[in-house]
């Protein structure tokens, strides 16, 4: 586990291609499964989902909010409507709950007032948190009742994806003020400066991330990073994870090279 949260370097934080990762919490007595994506750029009918209890994808799961992705061999794909053929693929998953943030490729797109509506099948987490009762999910790894450090209720924030200010990123300053006491699991478009990011991440965001301190941050959006470091900030432990699935960028349609990543809930009993 790397312990400096303090530097600025990635280079100085292992970045792991890793599609199984199991985090520990206490006391956890049953396993809560969660399945991770991100830059997807329509080619989400490609991947091998495996088996969970709650779907995350961390943004960007169209090409330019409006474009046909190319599929494997360079063909423009048939379908002329990307964000439907996205809502229904989510709505032919098996996850109790498929929660979905906006990407740069999103953020700006025609239909972002509707957004929240077409997405009928998911839940479109826009500067907003979520709270999954565990007791009230049969889940998928085990039939007894779940919790995340002694609470049955899983906190989740997807924050909206901010491009770049002059002035230092000043949105990801002003949502501190809105946050939950606590947050389990914060989901971010952007990585976090210094955090599988390959030396672009935001520092804004990482002065967030700082303070509202979740157990796990969850981004995608650079594709060359994908990966999971574990870092200490003072008494608190962060798990982040860039689950970017897309592999190349505009010149090949974005095509995939990774798989989803898979965050097991456990809890380890004291020897």
């Amino acid at each position: 586990m790397e312990s400096d949260g303090l530097s600025k370097d990635a280079s100085n934080f292992a970045v792991k291609p890793s599609v199984s990762y199991t985090i520990t919490t206490s006391p956890h007595r049953a396993k809560v499964t969660i399945v991770c994506i991100s830059d997807t750029h329509g080619h989400h009918r490609e991947l091998t989902m495996p088996k969970g209890d709650i779907l995350i994808h961390a943004g960007d799961f169209t090409l330019f909010g409006r474009d046909n992705p190319r599929n494997s061999t360079g063909n423009v794909q048939e379908n002329d409507n990307p964000l439907q053929d996205f809502n229904d693929w989510l709505g032919s998953l098996d996850y109790k709950y498929k929660i979905v943030v906006n990407g740069n490729h999103e953020v700006n797109a025609k239909y972002k007032n509707r957004a929240k509506e077409l997405l009928s099948n998911g839940t479109l987490l826009v500067n907003e948190a979520l709270e999954i009762d565990l007791n009230e999910l049969t889940l998928e790894s085990n039939d007894k009742k779940a919790s995340i450090d002694g609470d049955n209720i899983l906190r989740i924030y997807g924050m909206q994806f901010y491009w770049p200010t002059l002035d230092g990123n000043n949105p990801y300053h002003a949502k501190v003020y809105d946050f939950p006491k606590e947050i389990d699991i914060l989901i971010s478009h952007t990585p976090v400066e210094g955090y599988v990011d390959r030396d672009r991440g935001c520092p804004a965001l990482r002065k967030l991330v700082y303070e509202i301190k979740p157990k796990i941050v969850i981004c995608g959006h650079e594709h060359n990073a994908t990966g999971i470091v574990e870092s200490s900030t003072g008494d608190s432990k962060i798990v982040y994870v860039n689950t970017a699935n897309a592999k190349g960028g505009i010149k090949n349609g974005h095509s995939l090279g990774k798989q989803p990543t898979t965050l097991h809930f456990q809890h380890q009993e004291q020897k």
